[in-house]
């Protein structure tokens, strides 16, 4: 890694992949109950239409993970400097993997007690604002130039010395 700040991106990819093989277990039990008959104990607990909209929102949310730890990875390379805020991004990623997690969890907002929907969807319109905002501004610090280069000098400032000053050997 050529800047310090990138090392943000990796949580996103480790929550990312995690997130995957949620969904992939999630798309194996779709499977399994599609094609096999499965316990009503299990169906009644874990119903197929719950399963499937989990593992459709778990390739959402495990996508847009994976996309927002490239650019955390991406923005210092482009810009040649370190991200302003890195600490902003990993509370990015906990607020989102919390609603994520309290998403699935709470399936129901009819099961949910009736002051936690306030607050999920608070914490969810947070999540996007914060995602909208970061990517209008994207959060840089210029670098001040730490080796001067003495050799590069406009021509107009070498124009009173001829054509000798800007060339880059020696005349013979």
């Amino acid at each position: 890694m050529t800047y310090q700040t990138q090392r943000v991106a990796y949580p996103y990819f480790v929550v990312a992949l995690l997130l995957f093989a949620l969904q992939l277990v999630m798309g194996l039990y779709i499977a399994f109950n599609y094609f096999y008959t499965v316990p009503q104990a299990v169906v009644d607990v874990f119903p197929f239409a719950t399963a499937r909209a989990m593992h459709t929102n778990l390739l959402v949310l495990w996508l847009l993970l994976g996309f927002m730890g490239a650019t955390y990875y991406a923005i210092p390379e482009e810009t040649e400097s370190e991200l302003a805020w890195p600490r902003l991004a990993v509370f990015q990623l906990v607020l989102l993997s919390g609603t994520g997690v309290v998403a699935l969890v709470w399936r129901d907002h009819a099961a949910t007690p009736s002051g936690w929907v306030a607050w999920l969807v608070l914490a969810r319109n947070l999540v996007w604002i914060d995602i909208v905002v970061s990517w209008l501004r994207v959060p840089i610090v210029r670098p001040e130039p730490t080796v001067a280069v003495p050799l590069q000098r406009r021509a107009t400032d070498a124009a009173a010395e001829g054509i000798d000053a800007v060339l880059p050997f020696e005349a013979e």
